[in-house]
């Protein structure tokens, strides 16, 4: 692209589509999902997602959810890097003070951590028993792997 040095050879393309899991630290979720897809393409070492989740019934828990089944694995240059995605979303049982969510891509974890935010407190892990009924889940976003 642009030139005739190895440099400029785009070397590695790639679409496809992957399937979103919905699950928590605890393992005690028994999320069942009427939606869960996932598309991506990966250019280079950058890949581009976007996926959707509607959770149809899962088991109130305590413990931090996640979504699983990225298609490739985050890397970063060092460990403590991560990438912040935002989360649009409809039915979430929100805890006092908190109106947003958002999404953390960390280094070598193949999971996107849930994050509950709002405008005067600090962020906190978003949480089984913070679904509701029919609660989704839409991302969008990019990390390198």
């Amino acid at each position: 692209l642009g030139g005739t040095g190895s440099a400029n050879t785009l070397d590695d393309y790639e679409e496809g589509t992957f399937t979103p899991t919905l699950v928590d630290s605890g393992g005690g979720l028994n999320a069942s999902l009427s939606t869960a897809i996932g598309q991506y393409t990966k250019v280079g070492n950058l890949v581009n997602i976007t996926l959707s989740i509607v959770v149809a019934s899962r088991t109130s828990t305590n413990n931090q959810v996640y979504i699983g089944g990225l298609p490739f694995t985050p890397s970063y240059s060092s460990t403590s890097g991560a990438v912040y995605l935002p989360v649009s979303g409809s039915y979430i049982n929100f805890d006092t003070g908190y109106s947003f969510i958002s999404a953390r891509i960390s280094h070598n974890s193949s999971e996107i951590t849930l994050l509950m935010n709002g405008d005067s407190v600090s962020q906190e892990n978003f949480r089984g028993h913070d679904l509701g009924g029919s609660t989704s889940f839409f991302v969008s976003g990019a990390y390198y792997t």
